[in-house]
């Protein structure tokens, strides 16, 4: 057996391999490579065998001819067929995902244009893996009058500079979409910020965090799902502490100081609540008190309810 033609056939299965995007385990490459090697020199050596006593000429020039059609059949069989048959279906993939987004984009258009009253611009995507699942976060802004340019905003032809709740209103929507490109949570969060949250490392839960911004008042709420072995929502934890609320006011209201972990090693959080309290006439003058939530086997539990010290405020250790 030519050492040659074993590298040549290995070097063609690693390259075909890599065009295809299929990965196949050394060893069994190697296996793979010397069955048609063999194959291979038992088909150029047959008719030589064959046609050793043999003296008709045309006999010969068939079985040679026969035995390239086999040779041509077993290529295009384990060589050509799976190579077609590969790219066929990353080219699916690729068309199913780009249908998947521009019906995301499309389906939350329709329903929002009525809200907007002018004209829906896309902003952003964000896209998150997370096990089987994908998150899909898309910004939106309504102009009247206004438009947007390759990422720039103009205004009668004009560059110019756009302003919330001013010439431009902001809008987000969010998908959850398994792997079969299905939709299985849609519309989630809105308000003016919707994000993946970063939590800390063995957190099992995907957080996602939606906020409102208003003139007096910032208000954020976490919600929460499960994703393994199928997606699950957990729940929602709303007023979740900012930083402006942890640091006696040093922080931002904007930034959601987010979950923790005890001297143990339990995963929690600090929320406000107006449990045991009387409804105050205004925000600002609302008593707040603070509870803890603990996270136990998957869901998030109450250790109690305290009272909320604004100048003196403590994690649980």
């Amino acid at each position: 057996m030519s050492w040659k033609v074993f590298v040549v056939i290995f070097l063609i299965f690693v390259i075909l391999g890599i065009l295809v995007d299929v990965q196949t385990p050394p060893l069994e490459l190697i296996l793979t490579t010397f069955i048609f090697v063999t194959l291979y020199h038992l088909l150029i050596t047959l008719p030589s065998v064959i046609l050793y006593n043999f003296e008709n000429k045309y006999l010969k020039i068939f079985i040679h001819f026969l035995v390239l059609i086999v040779l041509f059949s077993v290529v295009i069989v384990f060589i050509g067929i799976p190579m077609y048959e590969g790219m066929q279906k990353e080219e699916e993939m690729y068309r199913k995902m780009n249908q998947t987004e521009q019906q995301e984009v499309f389906h939350y258009q329709e329903l929002t244009e009525v809200q907007c009253g002018g004209q829906l611009w896309t902003i952003q995507i964000s896209i998150t893996p997370i096990d089987s699942y994908r998150v899909v976060i898309t910004k939106y802004a309504c102009t009247k009058g206004g438009e947007y340019i390759d990422g720039q905003f103009y205004e009668n032809g004009k560059l110019s500079v756009p302003i919330k709740d001013g010439n431009v209103g902001y809008s987000f929507a969010g998908q959850i979409i398994d792997s079969n490109d299905n939709i299985v949570v849609d519309f989630m969060g809105d308000g003016d910020e919707l994000s993946v949250v970063n939590t800390p490392e063995g957190f099992p839960l995907l957080t996602i965090l939606s906020s409102f911004y208003g003139a007096s008042n910032t208000s954020h709420t976490y919600l929460l799902y499960s994703t393994f072995p199928e997606l699950k929502k957990v729940g929602e934890i709303t007023q979740p502490l900012n930083e402006y609320q942890v640091t006696n006011g040093n922080g931002s209201e904007r930034i959601v100081d987010g979950f923790y972990q005890d001297s143990d090693g339990n995963f929690l959080i600090d929320r406000l609540t107006t449990e045991g309290t009387e409804l105050g006439k205004c925000n600002a003058c609302q008593e707040w008190r603070l509870e803890t939530l603990k996270l136990v086997d998957g869901n998030m539990v109450s250790m109690g309810i305290r009272d909320y010290d604004f100048n003196n405020y403590q994690r649980l250790e």
